[in-house]
């Protein structure tokens, strides 16, 4: 199970093949941008993939577990980053100073972990992931300050099962909200250094993300995700608190009514 569809400002939920075969366009948005911002990549039984398996357990668990339909408005940045990546693959293509998408399947335990790195250059033994991000999340990585990131994680299970041997780890990083006022910090493009994890720890990290995710189906209930990884805090338009991980980038929160953990705290305001 999986996103399968999108929310309709005027049916609802809708799959994509009749989203992208509607008329109306009630909801705004061109046909070009909602193909785009699809995710329609079927979960495999036993095969979990690096990004999935750096969420919380919680959420890992529900959107594997459940058909979900997301809001195509909240999937702009998401889609966004995706054009980003595209600079690569073109550019990159055919030149053979660069590795571009190069994939692993690996077996740990009775599953498999899966993953594709963005670029490897060959000449600096460098890997490179390419993101979408905001200055403020930027400048403090840029300051060596990881915590509430998965990107140090991430990059590293790639660098252990893709290319041990690369010597460094960067995040090509693009500012959506980079403008002259933050010159002095950073340019609107910055190559940000990604420390190197020892490999018997990146294995074990790996090991425990999948025991935590594939145990839920002998545990009830299932565990709630920590408050600092559904992103609570203060919003200022809306005058409230607000848990924008849970309300924006978790297919079981948001408008799904799938994850009760959110829905209760949403009563509890």
């Amino acid at each position: 199970m999986s996103e399968i569809g999108f929310i309709c400002p005027e049916l609802g939920n809708v799959a994509y093949a009749a989203c992208f075969d509607c008329d109306h366009e009630m909801c705004g948005l061109p046909l070009p941008y909602r193909m785009a911002a699809a995710n329609d990549r079927e979960t495999e039984e036993d095969v979990y993939h690096v990004t999935e398996i750096l969420k919380p357990a919680r959420q890992a668990y529900l959107e594997r577990h459940n058909d979900y339909y997301p809001d195509p408005f909240k999937k702009v940045w998401a889609t966004f980053g995706t054009a980003w990546h595209s600079i690569p693959e073109k550019y990159a293509e055919g030149n053979e100073r660069f590795l571009q998408e190069v994939g692993f399947k690996a077996l740990i335990g009775d599953v498999y972990l899966s993953g594709r790195c963005d670029l490897i250059d060959l000449k600096w033994k460098s890997m490179q992931d390419w993101k979408t991000t905001t200055v403020f999340k930027a400048t403090e990585l840029m300051n060596g300050d990881f915590a509430g990131t998965y990107w140090v994680e991430q990059q590293n299970i790639y660098r252990v099962f893709i290319a041990p041997w690369v010597e460094k780890l960067e995040v090509v990083a693009l500012f959506r909200d980079w403008g002259p006022r933050y010159a002095e910090k950073c340019g609107p493009v910055e190559v940000i250094n990604i420390p190197i994890m020892k490999e018997d720890d990146v294995i074990q990290l790996v090991i425990d993300r999948l025991t935590d995710i594939t145990i839920i189906d002998n545990v009830l209930p299932l565990p709630l995700c920590p408050v600092a990884d559904c992103w609570e805090g203060w919003d200022k338009k809306e005058n409230r608190k607000v848990r924008r991980k849970c309300r924006d980038y978790c297919g079981a929160g948001g408008d799904s009514g799938i994850c009760t953990q959110y829905a209760e705290w949403l009563n509890g305001f």
